[in-house]
């Protein structure tokens, strides 16, 4: 299935697996310590995908 990704000011169309979760985007994406969003609402990463999904991916950083 087709879902868009927009991750640091680029957007992307990424073609996954049907059923697939956050957590299998991440993998295939090779991203940690990111935040998921979708339609302004937070994603977990047992949380589904679905077809056309827009997906908001944001970088986590911290530092002392």
């Amino acid at each position: 299935m087709k879902i868009y990704v927009k991750y640091d000011d680029v957007e992307r169309v990424i073609e996954i697996e049907k059923g697939s979760k956050v957590r299998d985007l991440l993998k295939k994406l090779n991203l940690r310590n990111v935040i998921v969003m979708r339609n302004d609402e937070f994603l977990l990463d047992d949380d589904g995908l679905m077809e056309n999904d827009n997906i908001k991916i944001i970088k986590v950083s911290s530092g002392g």
